[in-house]
C-alpha cells in the first residue's frame, strides 16, 4: 500500500515493487489520480536517457485518502506499506496510517506492518514513531506493530509539461537510476530482496549522503546557475557552464569530506568522490528535461534547519570542517526566482521572495529558525550584499 500516488510513488516505489510481483494499492488525496488508477489497467513510466524506454506498470488500484474504512481493510492484509508524500504532508499521512492501522488491528490484524518511509527526511523514523504514539494513544503500535523503515531516495523525476499531464495523468518521466536504499535493521518482517533494493545497516549515513551530496549539490548548481545565467531553463544547461559546474562540484567535494569524517565506517573518500562524479553526470542528462524551477523551488523547506544547506552546516560544525561554500550556496539561493511554464513561482515561494526583497533577514530567520544575530545568518547577509553588488555591476556590462 503506497501513500502518495505522485511522481515518486508511481515512477519509483510503485514501478519497482510492481515489476517484482507485488500488487499495488495507492492512497492519494487527488481524486483524479485515484479514479484513473481504478479506471485503467496500466500506466507508463518513460525512462529518459540517450534512448528512451517505456516501462508498463500493471496490477494496481487506488483509494481516495478520505476512505479510511477501505484503507484499513487493505492494511489488514498488506505485506508492506510506503509513504512518498513529501516533508510537508508526512506527519498528516503517518497520522492517517496510525488511525487506519488501529482499525485494522481491531479487525484482526495481529502481525507487524513494515512501512517504508520514502521521504528523505533526517530522523524520519523518530518523527513517525512520535506521531503514531501521540495520535493513536497506543505506543505499542509504533514499538511492536510497525517497522519504520527509513530510506534514501535518489531518483530524479522531472515536472511534466501541462499538456502531457492532461493527455495522460498517470504517465511519468524519470531518469534511469533505480536503487531504493532501505534500513535493513528496521524491518519487523523479512526485508524485500530483489534488484533495485539496497539494504544498509547505517541508514542515517545514507540519508545524510543524499542530503549533503545530492540535494546540496543540486541546490548549489541551480542557485549559482540561476544567479549567473538567469535565462537557463534546464539543469543540464548549467553543467556546461564551467564556473557554475566547478562551484557545485566543490560544494559536493566538501560534503564528501564531512561525510567521511562523520561516518568513517560507512564511507570512504574514493567511493564518495565516485558518487559525486556519477551525480554530476546524472545532472547533465538533457533527455530528462529537469528544470531549475523544480530543483530550486520550495525555499522555506530548502533553507530549513535540518534540510540540505543548514543540515550540512550543522554536521560540518560538529566535525570542525570549513563550510563557507554552503553559506555561499545559501546567498545564491536568495536570488532564486525561477518560474514554471506558466510564469509562476511555487505558491509558497511568493511569500518567501517578498520577504527576501523586503529584507533577506526576515526570510532567513523564519526559514532557518536561527536568530538574526546568529554569525551564520550575518555571514550569509554579507555574502548576499556582495553578490547584490556584483549583480549590479554585471547589469552595467555592455
Amino acid at each position: 500500500m503506497i501513500f502518495g500516488a505522485g511522481k515518486i510513488g508511481r515512477s519509483f516505489i510503485g514501478q519497482l515493487f510492481s515489476l517484482n510481483g507485488y500488487q499495488l494499492v495507492f492512497v492519494d488525496k487527488n481524486r483524479l489520480i485515484t479514479d484513473e488508477l481504478n479506471r485503467r489497467d496500466e500506466y507508463h513510466v518513460v525512462v529518459k536517457a540517450e534512448k528512451d524506454c517505456m516501462l508498463v506498470i500493471k496490477n494496481f488500484s487506488g483509494i481516495y485518502a478520505d476512505d479510511k474504512v477501505a484503507i484499513a481493510k487493505v492494511l489488514g492484509k498488506a505485506d508492506l506499506a510506503a509513504t512518498c508524500v513529501g516533508k510537508n504532508a508526512f506527519e498528516e499521512v503517518i497520522s492517517l496510517i496510525g488511525e487506519c492501522l488501529t482499525l485494522a488491528v481491531s479487525n484482526g490484524r495481529n502481525h507487524p506492518l513494515d512501512i517504508i518511509l520514502g521521504e528523505n527526511i533526517i530522523n524520519a523514523a523518530q518523527i513517525a514513531k512520535k506521531v503514531l504514539s501521540e495520535k493513536t494513544g497506543n505506543p505499542s503500535l509504533a514499538e511492536n506493530l510497525t517497522g519504520l523503515v527509513e530510506t534514501s531516495i535518489g531518483k530524479m523525476v522531472p515536472i511534466l509539461a501541462r499538456e502531457l499531464e492532461v493527455k495522460d495523468p498517470l504517465m511519468v518521466y524519470a531518469e534511469p537510476y533505480n536503487t531504493l536504499i532501505l534500513d535493513k535493521k528496521a524491518f519487523k518482517n523479512q526485508a524485500p530482496e530483489f534488484p533495485g533494493i539496497q539494504l544498509v545497516n547505517d541508514i542515517e549515513a545514507w540519508v545524510y549522503r543524499k542530503a549533503l551530496i545530492h540535494n546540496l549539490g543540486h541546490a548549489a548548481l541551480v542557485y549559482a546557475g540561476y544567479f549567473h545565467y538567469p535565462a537557463s531553463l534546464y539543469v543540464s544547461e548549467l553543467v556546461d557552464k564551467p564556473d557554475v559546474f566547478q562551484f557545485a562540484k566543490n560544494v559536493m567535494r566538501v560534503s564528501a569530506g564531512i561525510l567521511h569524517h562523520a561516518f568513517p565506517d560507512e564511507f570512504n573518500l574514493t567511493d564518495l568522490t565516485v558518487h559525486t562524479d556519477e551525480l554530476l553526470l546524472r545532472f547533465a542528462n538533457k533527455a530528462l528535461g529537469d528544470t531549475l524551477f523544480r530543483v530550486g523551488s520550495g525555499l522555506y523547506r530548502k533553507f530549513g534547519p535540518d534540510d540540505r544547506i543548514f543540515g550540512a552546516v550543522t554536521l560540518a560544525e560538529k566535525h570542525g570542517i570549513n563550510f563557507l561554500p554552503f553559506l555561499e550556496t545559501a546567498a545564491y539561493g536568495l536570488f532564486f526566482r525561477a518560474v514554471d511554464e506558466n510564469g509562476n513561482y511555487l505558491p509558497e515561494d511568493g511569500s518567501a521572495i517578498g520577504e527576501i526583497e523586503t529584507d533577506p533577514m526576515i526570510f532567513l530567520t523564519k526559514a532557518t529558525g536561527y536568530p538574526a544575530e546568529s554569525p551564520l545568518l550575518q555571514r550569509i547577509s554579507e555574502l548576499y550584499s556582495m553578490l547584490k553588488n556584483k549583480k549590479a555591476d554585471m547589469g552595467k556590462l555592455p
